[in-house]
């Protein structure tokens, strides 16, 4: 059983590396040890080859490994640690309460009783956890413990060594796009329970190549998580059978617009039909279970959330203001960020910029 931990140096740079299906995105961001004051130093995304990464597997590692040195040359990154993640999918969690008077150390034994009971003895496996906040148990806390097997790890680590980089930290993807939605929200981390229930209630749809998720949240409190059936591959696959292209190069066109007209009406348009649909039904499925009964903004995220007209779509079919996601709000640049270059892609780096985060938090 291991766990990352994090040296306590006061200025440091931190690479978050976001290993997706179709694409690596990487991005570094420094701190001077004031809190919360972040800045942008670097970030550049490079396509992976085609099933190099499946259901969040690396089965190419090279592949990966080769991708990710060639966004880290790209950027021009200098920093040598990084923080990884794996994906939901791959991982098993549970929420446990635990007294809130327990030592970091007390705490830990706590965490890993726990996270043994996730996977058979028989397994090594790597975990990893983060506090939720207060526990409906008087005078206690919420711990999600989410363990992993030590191969999704390793494999993850290997890739990053490829590239020069030391993993520091296994996240987890969710935790990844709640800590960038958090701080981009500038959402307090200390909030009491009475604060948090006057925040807004924001509905996040990461729109990934080959998973999405609609994530509910109020503060920092997640208040419900629903997988969506589309992805940004599916209509890279069918962009490839129309037009007779690969899948590399039907991903390229797709990302910079450059699709023959018929793209728009044969296939764009009911797949954004089909999406904004989707998110419609997730949030009445989180409005039939929550006590909350409100949504007050849509946030979209992910690279899929930059495609041509999809924040339309979705603000059209649920007649609530949708916004796409900046990762990097709240937080400076260096001068040598191509700002207006970068606009397009910004909900694309989302699970990156939260490592990152994670790193220098």
């Amino acid at each position: 059983m291991r766990r990352g931990l994090l040296s306590g140096l006061l200025r440091r740079n931190i690479v978050g590396i976001d290993i997706g299906s179709s694409s690596v995105k990487v991005v570094e961001l420094s701190a001077n040890g004031k809190q919360g004051d972040f800045r942008l130093e670097k970030c550049a995304s490079e396509l992976i080859e085609r099933s190099a990464v499946a259901d969040g597997n690396l089965v190419n590692i090279d592949a990966v490994g080769s991708a990710l040195k060639r966004a880290i040359a790209k950027a021009g990154i200098r920093g040598k640690e990084a923080v990884l993640a794996i994906p939901a999918s791959l991982t098993e969690s549970q929420t446990v309460s635990l007294p809130d008077n327990l030592t970091e150390d007390e705490l830990f034994v706590q965490v890993e009783s726990e996270a043994n009971r996730l996977f058979p003895p028989s397994q090594n496996v790597n975990f990893d956890y983060v506090v939720i906040g207060p526990s409906e148990t008087e005078g206690g806390i919420g711990v999600r413990v989410t363990a992993t097997v030590s191969e999704r790890v390793t494999e993850r680590v290997t890739a990053a060594e490829m590239a020069g980089l030391k993993a520091i930290v296994m996240d987890v993807e969710e935790n990844a796009i709640q800590r960038a939605m958090t701080h981009m929200l500038a959402v307090k981390p200390d909030a009491t329970e009475t604060e948090t229930r006057d925040m807004p209630v924001v509905a996040m749809f990461h729109l990934g190549g080959a998973r999405s998720h609609a994530l509910f949240y109020q503060g920092w409190k997640e208040l419900y998580e629903q997988p969506m059936s589309g992805s940004g591959d599916q209509l890279t696959q069918s962009i490839s059978r129309l037009f007779s292209l690969d899948l590399l190069k039907a991903e390229v066109k797709k990302r910079k617009n450059t699709l023959p007209d018929e793209y728009r009406s044969q296939l764009l348009k009911p797949s954004l039909e089909t999406l904004a649909m989707e998110v419609g039904q997730a949030i009445q499925n989180f409005l039939s279970t929550s006590s909350v009964g409100r949504v007050d903004e849509i946030v979209l995220s992910g690279g899929h959330a930059s495609l041509l007209g999809v924040q339309t779509a979705i603000q059209q079919q649920t007649q609530i203001n949708t916004t796409l996601a900046n990762p990097f709000a709240n937080m400076g640049a260096a001068k040598n960020v191509n700002a207006r270059y970068l606009q397009r892609d910004l909900p694309a780096y989302i699970v990156s910029a939260g490592l990152a985060l994670r790193g220098l938090q």
